[in-house]
């Protein structure tokens, strides 16, 4: 719980108004969870390289 919340406090981008974002930084992260656990295909990382990027080979990716 302590990390949660230490988590969320990085995540305040205005400190003029800390609770207010700090209440949306919550409400979006228990949303995100939400739909994650409903679709855990959304969690999967994309395959394959980004668009636009160049498979050099060996590892190695031109960008």
């Amino acid at each position: 719980m302590k990390q949660t919340i230490g988590n969320l406090g990085q995540e305040i981008w205005q400190p003029s108004n800390p609770y207010t974002n700090l209440s949306k930084e919550g409400v979006q992260h228990c949303q995100v969870n939400t739909l994650l656990s409903i679709m855990p295909e959304l969690d999967k990382p994309p395959k394959g390289l980004l668009m636009g990027v160049i498979d050099l080979g060996d590892g190695y990716a031109l960008l």
